[in-house]
């Protein structure tokens, strides 16, 4: 088993990645640009899938992030102390994300 604050965080990630994922299609509606290459290229040939790949992504790294979290990386530090700062990043991005929507007219 693994430390519950893991599942606080798994949640928390899928969470920002649906308004980051909500956020991206706003944003793009008025000329914006997804940034990653993948989710660009369907984004723009299989947009009803977006979503879907957005979230297998998000979760697939927050799942192996998990799974992993007592995994020493380079020996050095656990790779589950890695998830509160993805955490705290998505988090100023979707808070960004955010705000340009704010600025649209």
């Amino acid at each position: 088993f693994h430390e519950p604050y893991l599942l606080v965080l798994a949640v928390v990630m899928l969470g920002l990645s649906v308004a980051d994922a909500l956020m991206t299609v706003k944003l793009m509606t008025d000329g914006a640009d997804e940034s990653n290459p993948l989710l660009a290229f369907v984004l723009n040939e299989h947009p009803r899938l977006f979503a879907v790949v957005k979230m297998a992504l998000t979760g697939g790294g927050v799942v192996l992030l998990v799974a992993l979290s007592r995994t020493r990386v380079f020996r050095v530090v656990r790779a589950g102390a890695f998830l509160p700062l993805l955490a705290l990043a998505y988090l100023g991005l979707v808070v960004y994300e955010a705000w340009l929507v704010s600025k649209m007219p």
